[in-house]
């Protein structure tokens, strides 16, 4: 009930530029039922990337925009290698978004090359202030793609925003897509627009290895951002 709220709001906040479809999967949402909902999530998979076919099929791969939250990230890329065993058209998919993405960071980074091609594009969101996230890298004894500080991870092949210069804003930090008007302002606009980090306003460009990635400056006024709701 509460992930279709935030999909409600997201399809206002899109003005009829997009169809939100959401893929639900049987999460408990609990922490001490993680180990479960990350077999949950697998079994999962098949489903999910049948549902990412048959809407490439219809509506043609490139206006399939696939937006990923925590665990779900998890899915999605087990989805697309599914998808790419069954020599489907490059890509598979348009643009694939990665919110707070609960996976192995180094895990993800060697698959980005295998990955890449089957997506028109990746961004990659992270936060140093996602209470959940920390929690996974302590149980899995690795940091997560979602983590951001020391862990953030950039790499060729992928966009990635840093979010941490905002706050927590929301009592998990897990959710800013959602909760903070700035984040939610940005998603809106890669998904209504698809202009790259460097077209969007209220960021800016930083180095990390040679690489760049962006954060957001914390002066840009949000529009069409996806409303505050309540953290239930």
């Amino acid at each position: 009930e509460r992930t279709c709220r935030m999909a409600a709001e997201m399809q206002r906040s899109l003005h009829d530029k997009a169809t939100v479809l959401v893929f639900s999967w049987p999460s408990n949402g609990l922490p001490t039922d993680y180990v479960r909902d990350q077999a949950d999530i697998e079994w999962s998979v098949p489903a999910l990337a049948a549902l990412m076919g048959a809407l490439g099929e219809r509506i043609g791969a490139a206006n399939v925009q696939v937006v990923a939250h925590s665990l779900g990230s998890r899915g999605v890329t087990f989805a697309l290698q599914r998808l790419a065993a069954e020599s489907v058209k490059r890509p598979a998919i348009g643009h694939l978004v990665l919110l707070a993405a609960d996976f192995d960071a180094r895990t993800f980074i060697d698959l980005l090359p295998d990955l890449a091609p089957l997506t028109a594009g990746i961004t990659l969101y992270a936060s140093d202030n996602d209470t959940p996230l920390k929690l996974s890298h302590q149980l899995s004894g690795y940091p997560r793609l979602g983590e951001a500080g020391e862990h953030l991870s950039v790499a060729e092949g992928m966009e990635t925003i840093d979010v941490s210069s905002l706050g927590r804003y929301q009592i998990t930090g897990h959710e800013y897509f959602y909760f903070h008007p700035v984040v939610a302002a940005d998603l809106v606009a890669l998904l209504s627009t698809g202009a790259p980090a460097e077209q969007r306003a209220g960021l800016q460009p930083r180095l990390r290895d040679g690489l760049r990635y962006w954060e957001f400056t914390g002066t840009v006024r949000p529009q069409h951002a996806v409303p505050d709701g309540e953290d239930d």
